[in-house]
């Protein structure tokens, strides 16, 4: 079973498998949930360095929790992850050193995943990716496997074994096949309309062009031809069909523009001055 980070890890019953003896040095003890494997998924961690190698040439990924101000369910699953340390430690505590899972890097919580090429990329889509980039958000299915106890003369430690066995990327999408659109779903655009064809020309007209080819004429001469037999088959009832725009009268314009005022004509002022001498006599 995998269990979600919503769900609520401390109602859950945990226990200690039983002991594997690796060497006088090592001894390693599954971890367990009743019986059946811890495996849970994370919320969405900051991956500031993708896959990385140790000192010994093993893959592993550091995870940050850098986006608990952002997101309650990553401070919830660092709480929880934190009661299953306590309850190791108070466990083991009088014999041995427990060294928590959880480091600082930057002021951040962070924890490393062991991980190696079994464990699948994917993105959004659930397609497949070939690596982990830096600076990248991701969500991990990950393994509590046990724990590692060293017992040498130096010290007694207990080291937690975590494994990372699936990572989806965020904001990574893929397209498997040709995606782009040629035009609107449904659309189909109208074609222009086909301009008017040209009047038939008389037969007699087309008789005679004929002619003109049998003699030897150049077909330009005969096209030309063709363009002034057709300016000249304008008729009286062609011309009568065109109508002309009114055209707007001054006298109209000047009312317009001067608010009614009307200038008086030359007759008119013609007229006021001689009875204007008439008056003087």
């Amino acid at each position: 079973m995998i269990y979600h980070f919503k769900d609520d890890l401390k109602t859950l019953t945990y226990k200690l498998g039983t002991p594997l003896k690796y060497s006088n040095e090592f001894t390693f003890i599954p971890f367990k949930v009743d019986s059946n494997e811890f495996i849970i998924q994370t919320p969405k961690v900051f991956v500031p360095f993708g896959i990385q190698k140790n000192d010994k040439s093993k893959d592993y990924i550091m995870i940050s929790f850098q986006n608990k101000d952002n997101d309650l369910y990553t401070n919830k699953f660092i709480d929880h992850l934190n009661y299953i340390y306590e309850l190791i430690n108070n466990y083991f505590k009088d014999n041995f050193k427990v060294n928590h899972f959880f480091k600082k890097y930057k002021g951040e919580t962070i924890m490393n995943l062991k991980t190696d090429k079994s464990s699948l990329i994917f993105d959004s889509y659930k397609n497949k990716c070939d690596d982990l980039p830096i600076y990248s958000y991701a969500s991990f299915i990950i393994q509590l496997a046990g724990i590692w106890i060293t017992n040498d003369k130096a010290s007694n430690q207990i080291w937690f074994q975590w494994y990372n066995l699936q990572s989806r990327l965020e904001n990574n999408i893929t397209l498997s096949t040709y995606a782009f659109k040629s035009s609107i779903p449904g659309h189909i655009p109208k074609p222009p309309p086909l301009p008017p064809p040209p009047p038939p020309l008389p037969k007699n007209n087309i008789d005679k062009y004929k002619k003109m080819i049998t003699m030897g004429i150049p077909s330009a001469a005969v096209n030309q031809q063709k363009q002034i037999d057709a300016k000249s088959s304008i008729n009286s009832e062609m011309l009568l069909s065109v109508k002309l725009k009114k055209r707007t009268s001054k006298k109209d314009i000047l009312k317009s523009d001067m608010n009614g005022f009307e200038a008086p004509s030359l007759d008119s002022l013609q007229q006021a001055l001689q009875k204007l001498r008439s008056i003087i006599k």
